[in-house]
């Protein structure tokens, strides 16, 4: 299967923000960009410094936007 081809794909990553030394970091605003169609999707981490974008077309995403509140 040719995954570039097929726009039907999803993904849902789980990725868990820390800092330089490590460290989680709870309760962050988290935004990934998607370069293709200008769509943001915008989430903030849990407990454990973990986020999740559900159903995220396939498409070329710039890094997450992570800031702390």
């Amino acid at each position: 299967m040719d995954c570039a081809a097929d726009r039907s794909l999803i993904v849902s990553p789980t990725i868990v923000v820390r800092d330089g030394s490590g460290a989680i970091i709870p309760e962050a605003n988290v935004t990934a960009h998607n370069v293709e169609t200008g769509q943001a999707r915008q989430t903030v981490t849990a407990g454990d410094g973990s986020y999740r974008l559900p159903a995220l077309p396939v498409g070329v995403l710039l890094p997450a936007c992570v800031s702390i509140s």
